[in-house]
């Protein structure tokens, strides 16, 4: 995986691949707010980010603070930009959800 240094610790893309080709990359957000003091810029620096994965795993808050959105369909669909084509939402308790760009 690839670590994005700070102040992107929060922020994994991790790629598979056979002899050195990448085949899929998957983007897990882990917000840090401490490491942001401008909040503003931390979303705009994810929201660069998303579009290079191909597989994004994103918590129910953290789906709401980057995509300032309140309906969950809406803020799902906004993130199929790119090379997004599954998303995995967790929900805590509730479990997780998956969403596939043809299936939003």
């Amino acid at each position: 995986p690839l670590y994005v240094e700070s102040p992107l610790e929060g922020l994994e893309i991790s790629g598979v691949g056979k002899g050195g080709c990448l085949a899929a990359t998957t983007c897990t957000i882990s917000l840090r707010f401490p490491l942001w003091p401008n909040l503003k810029e931390y979303r705009n620096t994810i929201q660069k980010f998303i579009p290079k994965a191909h597989i994004l795993k994103i918590s129910d808050d953290e789906l709401k603070f980057i995509t300032h959105l309140e309906d969950q369909n809406a803020a799902i669909q906004s993130l199929f930009r790119g090379h997004v084509k599954v998303v995995i939402l967790t929900q805590g308790s509730k479990g997780a959800t998956i969403f596939t760009k043809d299936k939003a």
